[in-house]
């Protein structure tokens, strides 16, 4: 007894008993962790445990299925909230210059000797023109006067409507007896109410003779930057008076 005793297992014997035990419980732990075959399941696999990264790509090409019949359409829902109202545009380029309108002309004239009214408060119509469409006129007057009497004095002036255009006519001296007077008017005449006349009229304005009028014109165009064709009046011829 005391013999076996006396001889101890060396260091290296020691170490490679220890090596031994290692390399065979090794074995053994891989042994009982390894699992039977098809034994993992459904039950043993944790929730979001299997990412498309781990599967195989063939076996994803498998798995995809063949496009299904598409669906009914939905319901309109229902309609959004205004939106907020945009910021203004930015101003757009100036448009081209419009046509030229047309100038419409209307005349009026008398030949012949007209007495004239001898009094301011009941002038004489020499002629006139009845406008029918609102607008700009541009209104010309002319003609010629004389008086029986040398000295006297004739007035003309041009009406819209029986009321004075601008408040003031012409006037127009004699200096002899049965000499003719030349007289022209021009006014611009804005017309808002139709039918309107725009008419010549005269009188005795100073002295005692008779008054007469004759070869007096008036034209009435609407104002417009082209030419159109004149609608000329029929002409009005004035009675004859003495003188």
């Amino acid at each position: 007894m005391k013999r076996i005793l006396r001889h101890r297992p060396s260091p290296a014997m020691v170490i490679g008993g220890i090596a031994l035990t290692v390399a065979l419980g090794g074995t053994s732990f891989a042994a009982v962790n390894a699992l039977p075959r098809n034994s993992v399941g459904t039950a043993q696999i944790k929730n979001g445990a299997v990412t498309k990264k781990k599967i195989n790509k063939k076996t994803l090409r498998q798995l995809k299925g063949n496009q299904g019949p598409r669906g009914l359409t939905g319901a309109t829902g229902a309609t959004g909230a205004t939106g907020a109202t945009g910021a203004t545009g930015a101003k757009g380029d100036k448009g081209d210059k419009g046509d030229i309108g047309p100038s419409q002309t209307t005349q009026a004239y008398v030949l012949g000797n007209l007495a004239l009214s001898n009094s301011s408060a009941t002038p004489t119509t020499i002629t006139n023109v009845v406008v029918n469409e609102a607008g700009t006129y541009l209104v010309n007057a002319a003609g010629m006067v004389f008086t029986s009497v040398s000295g006297d004095r004739t007035a003309v002036d041009i009406a819209r409507n029986g009321a004075e255009l601008g408040g003031f006519f012409n006037q127009i001296g004699q200096p002899a007896a049965n000499l003719p007077a030349n007289y022209a008017i021009t006014r611009l005449v804005q017309i808002t109410t139709v039918p309107s006349t725009i008419a010549i009229r005269g009188w005795r304005d100073l002295g005692t003779g008779n008054h007469f009028a004759f070869s007096n014109s008036l034209e009435v165009t609407r104002v417009g930057s082209g030419i159109a064709p004149q609608s000329v009046a029929s002409p009005a011829t004035g009675t004859v008076g003495a003188g």
